[in-house]
């Protein structure tokens, strides 16, 4: 079964199909389909969420006329099947697109977590391109953030710009808006919050293989978040073409967690503590981390060089001798470096975990 087969028959019969439906039809993972539908287009958008009953990242502009032709949904691969080899009765592979139940007794009423499952095979990007990480505050209007921007050519990466201690998310996005011909971020924050409390499957699922690392999530909901600032820029740049996982070669958006990043990348047994202690506990946290971060001028799989212009962040004497906000903003600034890193792996098709999907949010954290 192809993805074109699939999507000629949802459109002949006016029928909606989750993502997940499509994805096991086709052999792959429901937070894949998005990727390999590719660019947001009418005949398109019959593939959707399977909570909301609507396609992902898509304005009002671009559904279908008829998306809503039937109130259900196909959410099986048995019943798409079924559609597609001919069955008259329409309505009996449909299910009711219900509201997502609300927890009880504190622990919310879903499925268990599964897994985590390396993203498809994905082509490298070939030329230059512009990357960014972004370490996004939780509460961003109060706290600072700190911002990557770096050139990706073939397997080389140089880090151009660090920005830290940004107040604000307009002021985030006026920073990622002035960045000509930018292809990816990745993200340290939750990109894609639905349950109303606890943990999102994907921090869940993560959390049970890194917590004994001492790498687990924090847990994000939308009750101790109601309008997260996360959420809104990934809106903000899903609505300015920037997919979740979509492809390389176009533009993208990724939702990445530096502690079990590092873990990976730098073969540790638990996570690097520069974020809890003492300042002098945190300082000599970050210069670890720097120091992690510069040997990576010497990785065969993906080579890092740092501008002159970024190289205060990474000296040891520097960061001895930051006080007060000075150490926080630092602290920003190395995950932001982080975090275009794991950009640039992402987009040279290095091998990937991923944890969680498109539906109720996901994480991606590069293979060990």
């Amino acid at each position: 079964m192809t993805l074109d087969q699939i999507l000629a028959s949802l459109n002949d019969h006016k029928v909606r199909a989750t993502y997940g439906a499509v994805g096991k039809l086709i052999g792959l993972p429901a937070i894949g389909v998005a990727a390999r539908l590719g660019d947001r287009r009418r005949e398109a958008s019959w593939v959707v969420n399977a909570s909301t009953g609507k396609p992902s990242g898509y304005p009002d502009s671009m559904y279908h006329p008829e998306l809503y032709h039937y109130a259900g949904v196909i959410k099986t691969p048995e019943n798409l099947s079924a559609l597609i080899n001919g069955e008259t009765n329409v309505e009996s592979l449909l299910v009711e697109v219900k509201p997502r139940q609300k927890s009880i007794g504190g622990l919310a009423k879903r499925k268990p977590p599964t897994e985590s499952y390396q993203l498809a095979s994905i082509k490298p990007v070939e030329g230059q391109i512009l990357l960014m990480g972004i370490d996004l505050a939780w509460l961003s209007d109060k706290n600072g953030s700190g911002i990557a921007v770096g050139v990706l050519d073939g397997n080389q990466l140089e880090l151009k710009q660090l920005y830290s201690g940004v107040i604000g998310l307009d002021r985030v996005i006026a920073i990622i808006d002035s960045q000509q011909g930018l292809s990816g971020l990745a993200i340290d924050a939750p990109l894609i919050i639905t349950n109303q409390s606890g943990t999102r499957p994907c921090e869940k699922a993560l959390s049970s293989v890194y917590s004994p690392k001492w790498a687990g999530c924090h847990p994000s909901n939308l009750d101790r978040y109601p309008n997260a600032a996360s959420v809104q820029l990934a809106q903000h740049l899903q609505s300015n073409g920037f997919d979740h996982l979509g492809k390389p070669q176009g533009k993208w958006q990724l939702e990445c967690y530096p502690h079990p990043a590092i873990i990976n990348l730098f073969g540790l047994d638990k996570r690097l503590a520069y974020k809890k202690g003492s300042v002098a506990d945190k300082k000599h946290g970050q210069q670890q981390l720097a120091n992690y971060l510069r040997t990576l001028r010497n990785s065969s799989n993906l080579v890092l060089t740092i501008n002159p212009d970024c190289e205060s962040y990474f000296d040891p004497e520097r960061i001895e001798s930051l006080s007060g906000q000075g150490v926080k903003d630092n602290e920003d600034g190395l995950d932001a470096a982080l975090c275009l890193y794991i950009a640039a792996l992402y987009a040279t098709g290095s091998s990937m975990e991923c944890y969680g999907d498109l539906d109720e949010g996901y994480i991606v954290v590069p293979s060990s």
